[in-house]
């Protein structure tokens, strides 16, 4: 089978189960639709090499951080054309933002230009120049915080685009009701 061919069947065979079993279809992006495969576990599949890379992204991180702030990746095709991960659901609100993780969603930023060296590129960027960061000693308070620590690890450890992970879009609650970025720039 031609590399092109094997992708589209795995995708076929994973859209028929999904259809066969009744799946509760989640979601759909531009390059993969998310099905409820548990009660605690979701079902990506890629719709095409965009997705396979999203895919291999989450699970290649996640295997090598084993960060909380990154959904669990429990198993994956061969190539990447699905992989199952932790149920995970949007954050509702700032509010609840704040009450799982102790942290202002609008301070991530000035938390990150203090303790990563690549957010001070980016935030001094062009992209980013019309936004005045205001540092106050209450973010250096954060760096306590367990979230925040864990955030800054993965920052540390991956090249995940900081200007990727500061906005409440980003984040999701498990069913364990821990916060994770749903989705991040590598």
């Amino acid at each position: 089978m031609t590399s092109i061919g094997k992708p589209f069947q795995q995708r076929k065979r994973a859209l028929q189960y999904a259809e066969e079993n009744g799946l509760l279809k989640l979601g759909e992006g531009s390059s993969r639709r998310v099905f409820m495969l548990t009660p605690k576990l979701a079902l990506k599949i890629a719709m095409d090499d965009d997705g396979r890379s999203q895919n291999k992204k989450e699970d290649v991180v996640y295997n090598k951080t084993h960060s909380p702030v990154i959904t669990k990746v429990f198993k994956n095709s061969d190539d990447y054309t699905w992989i199952v991960s932790e149920l995970v659901r949007p954050v509702k609100s700032d509010n609840e933002f704040y009450d799982l993780t102790g942290i202002n969603i609008n301070d991530i930023r000035c938390v990150l230009f203090i303790a990563t060296p690549q957010s001070k590129d980016v935030y001094a960027s062009s992209y980013n120049a019309s936004m005045k960061l205001k540092i106050k000693q209450s973010h250096y308070d954060l760096l306590e915080n367990d979230f925040v620590k864990d955030l800054i690890d993965l920052v540390k450890k991956t090249k995940i685009a900081v200007y990727d992970i500061d906005r409440i879009q980003q984040y999701g609650v498990t069913t364990d009701q821990r916060v994770v970025l749903l989705d991040f720039g590598i």
